[in-house]
């Protein structure tokens, strides 16, 4: 759908300029209307609805909103083979503009298409795009073509090489039907025209009829006074009757609580159309934990699906940026980082049972998984014994004549406690010449030795 970029011979085109009288707006929908676009397929009559729904129906701007901003606020991720040229493009998505320009790319999701005016600025010595976003309301359809009203002349933007359409669907088919604005368009005008009759049924049974029993109605005149006095306080019907005459009122069999449930479907359809879950709107009848990790689960996969379709238009944008730039483009990529902190936990764990069965990874795949530029392995250090730092040597020299290693525990404790003068000398000679086999032995003894000197010493304090 980018063909248009690499079109070189054609003449030049006039510059457009959109005239404002060319859009389409709406200053309300009815549902024959909706059935009308429906019928003959039209697709600035579902524009010019769905900028009125939008406009006007809460449910429906919070929900698109709510899958655009998601979208657009990703982290973006952006390597080349040419150094020169990845610090160009990271230069290009560290713009302030550029996010805006992938927010006014999301509208896609809603229209199924979108279109730019491409514009371009100079800054140092590169060129950088600035697209301008063409308006819905400007653009209609004719045999599967979109074009647009410039001068009086119809401009298809296919052959504009100055004019850049991105197209997102979210379901196959024809490019209406497969806009998520018809199916939102169909729901949201029914609902509306629900809410219209009804805000009319109620406004006449707001204030209930009033109904006078005279003896005046024999007088003609005297009944008109009374009707016309009746008028003046009451909004509604007023009718004057005999006081033997039969008066039944008649009531309706629409209630406010069913009109509320209706308005309440409506929106849970909605928010199921754009975001695939009810608890992303206001029902919360069906709000449990497990069913809230269903909806996020969807919601993720929804995400996913944006990504993927946006970041492949984009991509071709950046090409045709970078050849504007340099002289040859070398292999890059570009894309939305959708990991979550679960799916990396999950992806680790994975990679960790992996290593331990023996199985190598190459950094390159884990840089690629991970998005970590320079990702190396920490160079191991040996463990630390500062705390025992003769215990390893214990093994190795014994400092002790073999004839007091063989003698029993309490021997050898007498022999090195005649040889030292205190206890804590004789604690290090213990570790430094006897293997860990025995220490345990000598030191149970050691600590008998202890507590009978504490034992003497209390009693000579005594």
């Amino acid at each position: 759908m980018f063909d248009f970029f690499r079109k070189k011979n054609k003449r030049a085109s006039k510059a457009l300029v959109l005239n404002p009288n060319a859009k389409t707006t709406l200053g309300g929908i009815n549902y024959p209307f909706v059935k009308k676009a429906l019928k003959e397929e039209d697709l600035s009559a579902f524009i010019s609805i769905f900028d009125y729904l939008c406009s006007t129906d809460t449910q429906v701007s919070s929900e698109i909103y709510k899958r655009k901003s998601a979208l657009s606020s990703l982290p973006l991720v952006c390597t080349s083979e040419d150094k020169n040229q990845e610090q160009f493009l990271t230069s290009l998505i560290a713009k302030h503009s550029f996010r805006r320009f992938l927010f006014d790319c999301s509208s896609s999701i809603a229209y199924g298409f979108s279109a730019f005016i491409l514009e371009w600025s100079k800054s140092g010595d590169f060129i950088f795009p600035c697209p301008k976003l063409i308006p819905h309301s400007y653009i209609q359809e004719e045999k599967g073509e979109l074009f647009i009203y410039n001068a009086g002349e119809k401009i298809y933007l296919k052959d504009r090489n100055d004019v850049w359409v991105i197209y997102h669907p979210t379901d196959s088919g024809e490019l209406l039907k497969s806009s998520l604005m018809h199916k939102i368009c169909v729901i949201a005008s029914l609902k509306q025209a629900v809410i219209s009759k009804n805000m009319i049924f109620f406004d006449s049974l707001s204030i209930p009829p009033l109904i006078i029993k005279s003896e005046a109605m024999s007088e003609q005149e005297s009944a008109k006074e009374i009707l016309e006095s009746a008028l003046e306080l009451r909004s509604n019907g007023v009718a004057l009757f005999a006081q033997n005459d039969i008066v039944e009122l008649l009531n309706g069999n629409v209630d406010k609580g069913s009109f509320l449930d209706f308005i309440r479907y409506c929106d849970e359809c909605i928010s199921k159309v754009i975001t695939g879950q009810v608890l992303a709107g206001n029902s919360t009848l069906n709000g449990t934990q497990a069913l809230g990790k269903v909806h996020e689960n969807i919601m993720r996969g929804i995400q996913e699906h944006d990504a993927m379709l946006l970041g492949e238009s984009v991509f071709a944008l950046m090409e045709l940026t970078l050849s504007l730039n340099f002289t040859s483009v070398a292999n890059f990529t570009f894309g939305f980082d959708i990991n979550t902190e679960i799916d990396e936990k999950t992806q680790s764990e994975v990679y960790l049972n992996l290593t331990s069965m023996g199985y190598e990874i190459p950094i390159e795949h884990l840089e690629k998984t991970f998005k970590i530029k320079g990702l190396k392995k920490a160079e191991t250090k040996e463990p630390n014994h500062s705390l025992s730092p003769n215990l390893e040597a214990n093994k190795l020299r014994p400092s002790l004549p073999l004839d007091k290693l063989k003698l029993p525990a309490p021997a050898i404790l007498d022999s090195l406690i005649s040889e030292s003068e205190s206890f804590e000398e004789v604690y290090e000679k213990i570790l430094e010449g006897f293997s860990a086999k025995v220490l345990e032995a000598l030191e149970e003894e050691l600590m008998k030795y202890l507590a009978n000197a504490q034992i003497k010493g209390a009693f000579n304090e005594a």
